[in-house]
Formats: C-alpha cells, structure tokens, sequence
C-alpha cells in the first residue's frame, strides 16, 4: 500500500500541483493523517467517473484535500516540501497531558 499511494502522490504532484502549496511533501507518510487522506482521495477517483459529473465532485474533493492537507502541515509545510522533514510541531503541547487512568472518554 505504501508504494501505491506513493505513486499516487506523485501523480497528483505532476498532473495538479502547479503551486507550491499543492504540492504534496516527499515526507507524507510522516503525517499520519495525510496518509489517510491521500488513500481516501485515492479510492474516490476510482468511482470518479462512474457517473456523468462525478469527476467534478472529485476534484472537489481534491481541492478540499489540499485545504486539509495544508492545515495539517501549517508553517512547517515549506520545508517538508523540499525534503526538511521534522516532527510534528504539536507533539510537545500532546505530551503535556497526564497519562490517562480512564480506557476513554467518559
């Protein structure tokens, strides 16, 4: 699945990605949640052209994606796109919460 939805990467970055906040980062599998989207994105162009019209709504999807996409990235998003991955800013705000006692929320 990696190697697939590295493909998939690359050819939104070849066929969409004429600015550079399209552009998906090499690091994407770093960004857990871009993972998911990307596969999700993925799987929906297959049924994109199932039926007249679908293919506009996805590339609403897509153009939705992006929004996601660079929301998830924030500030760090320029470096990761040129290969200066780092880890995700907000690990040290999630590590300040005490260990939970609880399986979940109540």
């Amino acid at each position: 699945m990696p190697a697939w939805l590295d493909s998939v990467c690359r050819w939104l970055n070849r066929t969409y990605a004429w600015q550079p906040q399209d552009v998906i980062p090499p690091s994407w599998a770093k960004h857990e949640g871009l993972t998911y989207e990307i596969a999700a994105l993925a799987f929906a162009r297959a049924d994109a052209y199932a039926e007249a019209g679908s293919s506009v709504i996805w590339h609403e999807q897509y153009d939705r994606f992006l929004t996601r996409m660079n929301k998830t990235l924030g500030k760090a998003g320029d470096e990761c796109r040129v290969g200066k991955h780092d880890d995700r800013p907000a690990r040290f705000q999630l590590a300040a919460w005490p260990t939970a006692k609880c399986a979940g929320p109540r």
